[in-house]
């Protein structure tokens, strides 16, 4: 099943609570002989969530409130207070079940830590029922099959995350997208933009990135709201960046066109246009070409510098007899877009 593909078997903690279970049922019983002996309250954590790489409580919002609230500091800092000591918790990720939303105001902080959120309806369809039976077929077959994951690449991975950055108007989309929700009357807390900014890391690392870009914001629709009424409403605030094109792989041709001319450029004069154009015109008319792409295309500021180095080389290498000839391919190429280089489109709300 899924837990084993992450290689979570034989280090995954499970229980299904109800409103008598203890907080002793997911962080272990206190020891009496540390009472005894040396007056401290000191769990024997054996065998509990405290010592799981991978939780999963079902019925969660059924149990009482002391349960949820003793695993707070747990699931927000991978810690916990024993018997004056505070321990490191190897928690990796803990995932949870409900047959309802939480209704009480104390629910409220133990929900803003269940980061990701997937709002399960009853199956309508046969289509629906077909992917449950072909996923079903899925699970059963996972238990032969090895672990897609282990604790030392999910380190390694946390390691890469972390030097993912956001380009300019990514981070002005992400601030947008806060103000609209509060104009919708979701207010999310600090603390789930903060972890929604981790998410979008995560996301343009697996779509082989260096920097978050808008297109990544689509993945916050299990992210951003906190009741099922709240969802229609966030995925119409995202829907502009459905489909939207990686910025990433433009810059990517840009770079990939810069280089060419440059090689082009090595230990050549540029005194000697006609013996450059006749070599190589066709090579950088070709670089050029392939940018025709980039049109109509979400571009951040650093592609746009990068097209027109480009561009300005291209001409530089051209003078003095056929500047006439880059220029007007480029504007044939781009069109009214050549006029507006310093401009950069951003999707309609």
């Amino acid at each position: 099943n899924f837990m084993h593909l992450i290689g979570a078997n034989g280090d995954l903690f499970s229980v299904t609570i109800d409103n008598t279970t203890q907080p002793e049922a997911l962080l272990g019983p206190y020891a009496p002989r540390e009472l005894i002996e040396h007056d401290r309250y000191v769990r024997n954590i054996e065998g509990s969530i405290l010592q799981s790489r991978y939780a999963f409580i079902g019925e969660v919002f059924n149990g009482n409130a002391a349960t949820r609230h003793a695993l707070h500091r747990v699931l927000n800092e991978r810690k916990f207070e024993n018997g004056g000591d505070t321990i490191d918790i190897p928690l990796q990720s803990a995932f949870f079940d409900s047959n309802q939303y939480p209704a009480r105001k104390e629910d409220k902080p133990f929900y803003d830590r269940i980061l990701f959120r997937a709002n399960v309806r009853p199956t309508q369809s046969v289509e629906t029922l077909q992917r449950i039976l072909h996923c079903e077929l899925m699970v059963r077959d996972a238990d032969v099959t090895p672990p897609l994951l282990n604790a030392q690449m999910l380190r390694a991975i946390r390691k890469c995350i972390v030097s993912v950055t956001m380009t300019d108007i990514a981070e002005q989309e992400f601030l947008s997208l806060f103000v609209k929700l509060q104009a919708k009357d979701i207010a999310l807390s600090p603390r789930r933009w903060y972890k929604a900014y981790h998410v979008l890391a995560t996301i343009a690392w697996l779509d082989g990135c260096e920097r978050i870009e808008p297109c990544h914001l689509l993945g916050l629709r299990h992210v951003l709201w906190d009741n099922a009424s709240d969802i229609p409403v966030l995925n119409d605030l995202l829907e502009p960046y459905r489909g939207m094109t990686l910025v990433s792989k433009e810059k990517a041709s840009l770079k990939e066109g810069i280089l060419i001319l440059e090689s082009i450029l090595g230990g050549r004069s540029l005194d000697d246009v006609s013996d450059v154009t006749t070599l190589s015109r066709g090579e950088y008319d070709a670089t050029l070409a392939s940018l025709q792409s980039i049109r109509n295309t979400l571009i951040t500021s650093e592609a746009i510098t990068e097209l027109d180095t480009l561009v300005a080389r291209a001409r530089q290498m051209l003078q003095p007899r056929n500047t006439s000839d880059v220029e007007s391919f480029f504007e044939s190429s781009f069109g009214d877009d050549a006029s507006h280089a310093n401009t950069v489109t951003t999707p309609r709300a």
